[in-house]
């Protein structure tokens, strides 16, 4: 009933001692796929050593996100009345909250997507990451809440938000089935919103259950290799959503981005630093380039 999706690169021994906790477990049928998104040769053979054939798929290029788990998504695709649950390896999960997640799951049935709160910690400052907000409104998308909210807040019951994170994510086949795949022109990130926006237009509802939590261990540092590679995909997927998704009569939040982008752009070129103006500028180019076909 319960098929987890895992999609590695380069995180191998993160997975394998998930998978390991996972089916320890014993309370409800359970089954797990995980594809490696052509990781190094070292993290290739941990899988290999660790994991038996048939649970593995190894993709021969890194495809990126949206299309790794779209292998998964196809792998089950033909099944029925099943959830696929999709793992992040940043997370840290425990039974009796699973437990919580999946009864919930149950009762959404074939209308299930559905997140926990995500439990995120950094300088010792304790937050909840409950879902997102509009992609096309909000310059930061993330709702977060602190610990007293938290602590105020009713938990028995289900919120409905714009999108839910893939960090953590329950959604039921059929769904798959009627809105289809994850977008792979967003290679990483947006994508979750974009699907999220599909499903909504076909009445289905992204929810997150407070009532259940997730650690997730977010990086407080970066490298800054990494982090132009985030402001890349956060600016070009930005606009390839507002493309995809605004209808053609209501284009002034496409112009309204593209205007804070180039501001971002020349604020950077100007005081602060070239390799993100130049990344910011390549965004732009790149999103009108895929927009285009």
């Amino acid at each position: 009933m319960f098929k987890f999706v895992f999609l590695n690169w380069n995180a191998a021994e993160l997975y394998v001692s998930l998978i390991k906790k996972i089916i320890s477990w014993d309370f409800t049928p359970m089954d797990y796929l995980l594809i490696d998104n052509d990781s190094q040769e070292e993290d290739k053979a941990i899988i290999k050593q660790n994991l038996p054939n048939e649970k593995t798929i190894f993709s021969t290029s890194n495809v990126g996100y949206a299309a790794g788990l779209n292998v998964g998504i196809q792998h089950f695709i033909t099944q029925k009345d099943i959830f696929l649950i999709f793992v992040n390896p940043d997370v840290e999960i425990e039974e009796n909250n699973i437990k919580i997640l999946l009864e919930k799951a149950k009762d959404l049935g074939s209308k299930c997507i559905l997140s926990p709160a995500l439990l995120e910690t950094k300088h010792t400052k304790t937050s909840y990451h409950l879902g997102g907000r509009d992609y096309s409104k909000y310059h930061i998308t993330r709702h977060v809440i602190d610990e007293k909210k938290w602590q105020n807040m009713h938990k028995n019951t289900l919120l409905s938000v714009d999108y839910t994170p893939g960090t953590f994510l329950i959604v039921h086949i059929d769904i798959f089935k009627k809105v289809g795949l994850l977008n792979e022109k967003y290679f990483i990130y947006g994508e979750w919103p974009d699907w999220c926006f599909r499903a909504k237009k076909m009445n289905y509802t992204p929810m997150v259950c407070p009532q259940a939590t997730v650690i997730h261990a977010r990086e407080n540092t970066q490298q800054y290799t990494r982090k132009l590679l985030n402001l890349y995909y956060t600016v070009r997927n930005r606009l390839l959503y507002l493309h995809l998704n605004s209808p053609p009569n209501f284009r002034i939040k496409k112009y309204y981005w593209l205007a804070f982008f180039r501001l971002k752009w020349l604020k950077n070129t100007l005081f602060f630093s070239t390799d993100k103006s130049k990344t910011i500028l390549k965004a732009i180019k790149d999103a009108r380039i895929l927009t285009q076909n």
